[in-house]
């Protein structure tokens, strides 16, 4: 029988800014020496403030550096290396690093290949005063700043085989390794709309053939499909993970528990709910495909949505 395959689009989210200033009062000091001990802080006019801070937002790539820029210069050309006893800066969950001033206003934290940071995580990075400019002065409070590695988020989809009539397989690419439960409890199909919507439940399976490249892709908006020919089948990035002990993996088997309305326009929904291998962050709503069924026949419809939940 004919694998018919279904293209699906990568969507680029579009992240948002949650970097937030917190600004304290300075303390009044009593004595002379007391004063001398404090860093010179006139908030208002002078103080040394943060510009910028990158990454920011959600669903950014899991990356090796963050950058903090200031709005003027810190520190002199020279000895940019810093040891993270010199660093006023936490971050949680903990990353190793390695800090440098990249020019003489920005600040970068740098870790090594094997230690970036983890995807569908919640990063926060807590900086408080003590960076100082040449002539004492420093941040007027404590900075804190957030972002969000790339959650799960399905990449392709495409009918692997049939059931029977109205139970297509449908093979689910994600982004990264999610577990098998989590895809069984929120994908589904979703039939009609409003009151009259139907909601159908899947079975979630390994890919036990596990190739890459189907055969035929139908063309958007054309009657034909291409055929790439007898091409050499590869073994997929499975990426196979555990989660305490239950199976993930990035590339997951999808059925209807039931048979599909022959002859109408389904839906295939990701929900949130959808559990990293990687991190505690889980996936948002969103729609990785819409398909139609007339008889053995599939044509899929290339549309992609995401929604806020």
């Amino acid at each position: 029988m004919k694998k018919l395959a279904g293209l699906f689009f990568l969507f680029n989210l579009i992240f948002f800014i949650s970097c937030e200033n917190l600004k304290e009062n300075p303390k009044t000091h009593k004595t002379e020496e007391a004063q001398k001990t404090i860093p010179k802080n006139d908030y208002d006019e002078t103080s040394l403030k943060i510009t910028r801070i990158t990454p920011d937002g959600e669903d950014v790539p899991a990356g090796r550096q963050i950058v903090i820029q200031f709005n003027r210069p810190v520190v002199p050309i020279g000895r940019m290396e810093r040891s993270p006893d010199e660093i006023p800066i936490e971050i949680t969950p903990k990353l190793d690093c390695q800090w440098r001033w990249l020019n003489t206003s920005a600040l970068s934290c740098n870790l090594d290949e094997q230690l970036i940071m983890a995807k569908a995580t919640r990063y926060i990075v807590k900086i408080e005063p003590g960076i100082t400019a040449a002539d004492g002065v420093t941040i007027g409070g404590t900075h804190f700043h957030q972002f969000i590695t790339e959650r799960p988020l399905t990449r392709y989809t495409n009918v692997n085989n049939w059931k029977a009539p109205g139970i297509p397989i449908v093979r689910v690419t994600f982004n990264q390794s999610v577990s098998k439960s989590s895809v069984a409890k929120h994908l589904y199909f979703q039939y009609g709309e409003g009151k009259n919507k139907s909601r159908y439940s899947v079975v979630a399976e390994r890919d036990p053939d596990d190739t890459t490249k189907p055969r035929l892709i139908p063309v958007p908006g054309e009657k034909y499909m291409l055929d790439f020919g007898d091409e050499e089948q590869v073994k997929s990035d499975d990426e196979p993970k555990e989660i305490d002990g239950r199976e993930a993996r990035r590339i997951w088997l999808v059925y209807p528990k039931v048979t599909l309305p022959l002859d109408t326009n389904v839906d295939l929904k990701v929900e949130p709910g959808i559990e990293s291998a990687f991190g505690p962050e889980r996936s948002r709503r969103h729609r990785c495909g819409q398909f139609r069924y007339l008889s053995r026949i599939l044509l899929c419809r290339c549309k992609v949505l995401i929604e806020q939940w």
